[in-house]
């Protein structure tokens, strides 16, 4: 965290280790100034840059003795409501370019304060590279615990004032409990801790801090900002800080801490973990449904159940002009392999995806392709499959088959340019299977061998919209 040392009325703001580079934007342009708020006025205080001393980064701000933030419950504490109303007029009144409030907030390592009633705040390029020095834990004091994302945006800059005259009061600030965010931002009163406390202030800081959507709205008349503001003035108007400071806690403050802190460690690991539970559990009940879904189908017959062996042949090859896979290994035994089946899983995947993203059908069967008399095909489409099948029986359990195989010949094409048309060469194949009854009843090929596989012609087929050169 950044220190502060005070010598001969100047301030050395200590931001960190001068081995942390700076980006080369910090040190470019024209310098933001630091603005000093006094009561009526805000003056502009431009700084000469940064010292190395020690290793240390030091910012120096000459004539000012500054203090943090954490003075308003320290140093300040019985004026903090005073050092507050500055911060206050400072938020409406200077350029919200300058500010640039996030999420109603001013970080904390941005502000300081002077014994003599002024505060000072520093600008974004500073603030920038304040915040590089930071961890994350100092990140989350002088930021992050200060943000409260249930709030309107027109809110939040009324609940970041809120908040400082809670820490004023207490010491820290409401939503750095883990008990509170976890609880939705819904903090301890400040009669929890110190009984002195004003029960109407008690009441108005509990529902500032923690404000149902329409208590905003309500606070809010008004989408600008000065109006918010001045509203909150008024209300915070004759508000003292009580001297009364937090002391040791009972027996009885300590058991409700405690049970608060079991609930939101719980709450933290469901929202936390609470995922990875669910996700585990999910992926469990997904293995259990996979492996009940690979029993099923692994048990149930094929759909060729009812098939004799000469229609298990001719849907083994109206499966292949079709691309369907599954179908195809469906009449398989479990030894059976098809010298295609590799080919048609590649080509079933192909022809989807230029269907999602193309909308065309690429890839043909010979049938579909003579039937339709088709003269062209899509850019990049061909014909594959076979035709004019023919079955023999060669004996009990074993055929032989006839066909012509249609496929599109590879070319090469070193520049890259698009074709004009594809050859198909053509086949005459004869193949050798072997039919296999299955202990439940039904046949399944268990073999298939290519006898033959002769090339006897090609065919030019045109692209659509192109012309063969």
């Amino acid at each position: 965290m950044i220190e502060i040392k005070n010598e001969n009325n100047n301030s050395q703001i200590i931001i960190g280790e001068s081995t942390i580079s700076l980006p080369a934007s910090t040190s470019q342009g024209e310098k933001e100034p630091i603005m000093i708020v006094t009561s009526d006025k805000i003056d502009k205080y431009y700084y000469k840059g940064f010292k190395i001393k020690d290793g240390k980064r030091i910012l120096v701000i000459e004539d000012l003795t500054l203090y943090d933030y954490k003075s308003l419950y320290n140093e300040f504490r019985d004026n903090a409501m005073f050092y507050i109303k500055k911060i206050a007029y400072a938020i409406k009144t200077l350029d919200k370019t300058y500010l640039d409030l996030k999420f109603g907030v001013l970080e904390l390592y941005r502000l300081f304060f002077t014994e003599d009633g002024k505060i000072v705040i520093l600008p974004k390029d500073l603030s920038y590279i304040i915040s590089l020095h930071l961890n994350d834990e100092e990140r989350k004091e002088t930021f992050n615990y200060l943000v409260n994302s249930h709030l309107i945006s027109t809110y939040a800059p009324l609940n970041y004032l809120s908040q400082l005259v809670y820490y004023s009061i207490l010491g820290f600030f409401p939503y750095s409990l883990e008990t509170v965010r976890e609880k939705k931002y819904k903090i301890r009163k400040i009669s929890f801790y110190i009984n002195s406390i004003d029960s109407s202030l008690d009441e108005l800081i509990y529902n500032d801090l923690s404000p149902s959507l329409s208590y905003q709205r309500k606070i809010c008349t008004s989408n600008r900002l000065n109006e918010n503001i001045n509203s909150w003035l008024k209300t915070y108007k004759d508000i003292k800080v009580p001297k009364e400071k937090i002391g040791n806690l009972n027996e009885n403050q300590i058991k409700i801490i405690q049970k608060d802190e079991k609930i939101a460690k719980r709450k933290k690991f469901l929202r936390k973990k609470g995922g990875l539970i669910t996700l585990l559990t999910t992926i469990s009940l997904v293995i259990i449904g996979i492996i009940v879904w690979f029993i099923h189908i692994n048990t149930r017959p094929p759909y060729t159940k009812d098939f004799n062996q000469i229609q298990i042949v001719n849907e083994y090859y109206k499966n292949q002009n079709d691309l369907n896979y599954d179908k195809l290994k469906s009449i398989l035994s479990k030894s059976a392999i098809s010298p295609v089946e590799n080919e048609i899983l590649n080509l079933f995947v192909s022809d989807k995806m230029r269907q999602a993203y193309e909308r065309i059908d690429a890839i043909v069967s010979p049938k579909e392709y003579f039937d339709k008399q088709l003269k062209t095909l899509p850019q990049g489409g061909f014909i594959y499959g076979v035709d004019n099948l023919k079955i023999r029986k060669v004996k009990d359990n074993i055929y032989e088959t006839e066909y012509i195989e249609y496929r599109p010949k590879a070319v090469d094409n070193p520049e890259n340019k698009l074709p004009d048309f594809v050859n198909i060469e053509k086949f005459e194949n004869i193949d050798r299977i072997i039919i296999i009854k299955h202990k439940r009843g039904y046949y399944l090929i268990d073999d298939i061998k290519t006898l033959k596989r002769e090339k006897i012609g090609d065919m030019i087929i045109k692209y659509e919209n192109k012309v063969i050169r």
